[in-house]
């Protein structure tokens, strides 16, 4: 531990200073203490140059000596190398590392110089805090005058839509917010419609019963449906002579295979082949194929 001061040159008061005979060696904790500007920060700038291992900015160009317990003397020249512990609680140490200031909460002390950075750092993020909480409270309101524009915007576009129509009772912003969700996944190209059509539409959708089209008044012709139907109907009812001579065949089996195997020699005629008279009836032909 250090156990006096030897000399002092340039310090102030203490311009020249010699070590009186007698004088009782430090402690490990000394308390220096006097009349105002007996010299007492001075003396603590000296111990605390020790402490930062560098001379104090305000006492450039003093010269000290100060010795130790283990005989080692300390001076301006080898402070860096100073291997003591030396700590010094004055008023630069008070304005460096003590911080009374609480802001908004209840003041609490901080001791020491890295807990003055941290209150320096809380004071710095607070204000980063203050400033990105007014910036949110902005966005806030400027996204809630966009919603307010928004739904304004919507109502006044319901209640056009409304009034162009005319064919609906109720049709409120609601109603147009769910056509939107619609329309918003329809390609507009295709189901846009043009302004002639639209008109047209419209005037559709808005006609009255005064706009309708005039009846057409009851046509009568003569279409003689009456006679061609008197006609079908006796022809219907007559028995064709085709089926007489199936029953004839059906009554004769060898005239019936005699007429089977001549059928294929008039699949390209219409003539009978044996008589070259009658033509040949095509329904009698199916009627002894099957």
């Amino acid at each position: 531990m250090l156990t006096g001061i030897q000399s002092l040159k340039g310090f102030g008061i203490f311009d020249e200073y010699s070590r009186p005979a007698g004088t009782h060696d430090f402690c490990d904790r000394n308390i220096i203490y006097g009349w105002n500007y007996s010299g007492k920060t001075t003396l603590s700038r000296l111990f605390h140059a020790l402490d930062q291992r560098a001379p104090h900015p305000e006492l450039a160009g003093c010269r000290f000596s100060l010795t130790g317990s283990d005989g080692t003397t300390i001076t301006e020249a080898n402070v860096a190398a100073c291997t003591k512990t030396v700590r010094v609680f004055n008023s630069d140490f008070i304005a460096d590392s003590l911080n009374w200031n609480g802001g908004a909460f209840r003041p609490i002390l901080l001791l020491g110089e890295e807990a003055k950075d941290a209150q320096q750092k809380i004071d710095h993020f607070e204000r980063v805090i203050s400033r990105c909480a007014a910036s949110a409270a902005n966005r806030q309101r400027d996204a809630q005058a966009i919603d307010d524009s928004l739904s304004e915007a919507k109502t006044a576009a319901a209640k056009q839509i409304k009034t162009t129509l005319g064919i609906v009772e109720v049709f409120t912003a609601a109603h147009l917010s769910q056509l939107l969700t619609v329309i918003s996944v329809l390609d507009d190209t295709v189901h846009s419609l043009p302004a002639d059509k639209l008109a047209s539409d419209l005037s559709l959708a808005n006609s009255s019963a005064k706009d309708q089209l005039p009846l057409v008044h009851e046509v009568k012709f003569a279409s003689g449906a009456a006679a061609v139907y008197g006609t079908a109907r006796a022809l219907f009812k007559q028995r064709p002579a085709s089926l007489m001579s199936i029953e004839s065949l059906r009554q004769q089996p060898l005239v019936a295979s005699w007429v089977g195997q001549g059928l294929h020699l008039h699949e390209n005629t219409d003539t009978c082949a044996f008589c070259r008279k009658r033509s040949i009836n095509r329904v009698l032909e199916q009627r002894v194929l099957s």
